[in-house]
């Protein structure tokens, strides 16, 4: 964690001793069941006052988004790259074509404005408007099929 002033890092030592020795306002009972009821930011929120580095730490810990999605959509590229029909393809050049796949997606992203893209794949050439978009699938997927081919 990078720090504006030196003596920041100091403080937040500090700061984390005093809350490891579980001192006031973190023995009280509300605090601990508050700590089972309410979101960590909350929390820190509500009872950190007392030490305002570790706070702004912790807060700006417990705001960042967590999630699985990039890794979960590469292993599904990669699932589309090495498929039945190429077994054999090993595994260097599935993550060279998985890492190519994903540079070329970034590159269109960053050139294209932001609009609504998406193919009508319905059978007939006459929208009878009550579909709204049931039939439609984004255009990056098509383009994925079309690159893994």
């Amino acid at each position: 964690m990078h720090f504006h002033q030196p003596d920041e890092h100091e403080k937040l030592e500090r700061e984390f001793a005093y809350y490891k020795q579980g001192k006031s306002p973190f023995i009280s009972e509300s605090a601990k069941l508050n700590a089972k009821v309410l979101d960590g930011y909350e929390w820190w929120e509500l009872y950190g006052q007392t030490l305002p580095v570790l706070q702004g730490t912790a807060q700006r810990v417990l705001a960042q988004v967590s999630s699985a999605f990039a890794a979960e959509r590469n292993w599904s590229i990669y699932g589309q790259v090495r498929n039945d029909k190429r077994c054999r393809l090993d595994a260097a050049r599935a993550d060279a074509r998985v890492y190519c796949h994903e540079a070329l997606q970034m590159h269109e992203k960053l050139l294209t404005p932001v609009t609504d893209k998406y193919y009508d794949l319905s059978d007939s050439d006459e929208s009878d408007g009550d579909s709204v978009g049931a039939d439609r699938v984004p255009e990056d997927e098509v383009a994925v099929e079309e690159l893994m081919r």
